[in-house]
């Protein structure tokens, strides 16, 4: 199904998929804003295209369990057959508790993985993450994450514990997704609870 849904994607038929060819999967306005950052996350060689070993790799790290993956796949075959809005629109009058378990956009699937075992480890690095973020803004620019690594331990190690180094140069490099120079919540809860999925 990983290679089904890949082969949709790639709407050019080049055997890669860039940015705008993944946003053809969004479920929703908000996941469409979402997407750009998961594709970065995706392209760890940051060409620009997603080969099928990177789609493969990422989709198992954010999407561990073999439930989660295949009922995320199944959604995005839908949207990108055109019939995404009408099945779920179906589906939510039928059932509306089943759909509480549909993964239908980037916060859902991070949910999952929470409730796969990664719950505790989130809640921990969101404490950190909203002490850290002195200005209040939703992100954490250069020196906030400078600042927390010299004055919070945790954050430090859970960094190392997410596999991503403790200097900070090297952190912000790790965490920071798109190269904006901030991390937000979502970028930093990406790579932390990937890196604890891949283990």
């Amino acid at each position: 199904m990983l290679k089904q849904v890949f082969s949709k994607m790639d709407a050019d038929g080049d055997g890669t998929v860039d940015v705008e060819e993944m946003k053809r999967t969004a479920k929703s306005a908000k996941e469409a804003e979402e997407l750009p950052l998961l594709f970065h996350f995706f392209d760890q060689n940051a060409d620009g295209k997603l080969t099928y070993d990177e789609w493969v790799a990422g989709m198992n790290q954010i999407a561990p369990e073999n439930t989660s993956l295949e009922r995320e796949l199944k959604d995005i075959l839908q949207v990108l057959e055109g019939g995404a809005m009408a099945a779920t629109m179906d589906a939510n009058a039928e059932n509306p508790v089943d759909d509480l378990d549909n993964m239908d956009d980037l916060d859902a699937m991070i949910a999952a993985e929470d409730e796969s075992g990664n719950s505790a480890l989130v809640a921990k690095a969101k404490a950190i993450f909203e002490a850290l973020d002195t200005d209040g803004s939703g992100s954490l620019s250069k020196s906030e994450l400078a600042a927390g690594l010299v004055a919070d331990k945790d954050f430090g190690q859970l960094l190392v514990e997410a596999g991503t180094s403790s200097d900070p140069a090297e952190a912000m490099k790790a965490l920071d997704l798109d190269g904006d120079d901030e991390v937000s919540w979502l970028e930093f809860e990406l790579v932390v609870t990937s890196a604890a999925a891949a283990k």
